[in-house]
């Protein structure tokens, strides 16, 4: 079985390439069930549109029809999207691929508890056929993703006792994350720091600065942008106060 814990920056295509993944094995394999769950219903909007043109994209799709928020195969397969808390919610379905989009914002924007989300996880079995990706941006150093990451992070090989494998996405392993430098502006020795530490480029480095500086200007706290833009793992879950797990 498969089960991934991918901590984030914003933006790395992580929705699209799970959504071509879970509709090409719908597509292709008999009676596959495949479910995405998203923390409002404007993102499990955006995400099915996602799904819905990759689907109907592939040669020989084999669909039969759709819905508001469903696919169907011929062959019997399903892929649905819904909304943490909402009625299409997957419990009492049975599962073979889940994905839940940010996850670490069920509990703060859906009001979504612990005991609703392990009923989800609990409609994919255990088998070598099933796959389950919880992927977020990181909601500060409570909640059930982030500690579920902590536990995974502080393992010998990042991987957790019941199988999570931690797969951390910082900012810079977006290649198009560049920028060209601002006239009359030098790196600050933070971001000279970071660069250094990262092995980045100039182009990068001006990205993060733009961005940051872009947060921050608004009187924006420092620990949101990190939490949007990070470089480590800890950069995902650190709190109000500055402290990290």
């Amino acid at each position: 079985p498969i089960r991934l814990l991918v901590p984030k920056a914003r933006r790395e295509g992580i929705s699209t390439l799970v959504q071509a993944l879970f509709t090409f094995l719908c597509s292709n394999m008999s009676e596959f069930n495949a479910f995405t769950m998203a923390h409002t219903s404007a993102d499990s909007q955006k995400i099915f549109k996602i799904a819905k043109g990759v689907a109907y994209g592939m040669p020989g799709h084999g669909i039969k029809g759709s819905s508001a928020a469903s696919l169907y195969w011929s062959n019997g397969s399903q892929y649905d999207c819904g909304t943490a808390g909402g009625k299409k919610s997957g419990r009492g379905s049975t599962i073979h691929a889940l994905h839940l989009s940010e996850v670490a914002s069920y509990q703060s924007v859906a009001g979504m508890d612990s005991e609703a989300l392990m009923s989800i996880l609990n409609t994919v079995a255990l088998s070598a056929s099933t796959i389950v990706v919880m992927e977020s941006t990181g909601e500060g150093p409570a909640g059930e993703f982030a500690n579920r990451c902590q536990t995974a992070a502080l393992s010998v090989d990042g991987r957790s006792d019941d199988g999570y494998v931690l797969c951390f996405l910082p900012w810079f392993e977006d290649e198009e994350n560049l920028a060209a430098p601002i006239p009359g502006r030098d790196l600050e020795p933070d971001d000279i720091q970071l660069q250094t530490c990262h092995h980045l480029t100039s182009a990068q480095m001006w990205f993060y600065r733009r961005k940051k500086a872009e947060a921050l200007s608004g009187g924006g706290a420092p620990v949101l942008f990190l939490r949007e833009w990070p470089s480590t793992l800890a950069d995902c879950f650190i709190g109000a106060a500055g402290l990290v797990y």
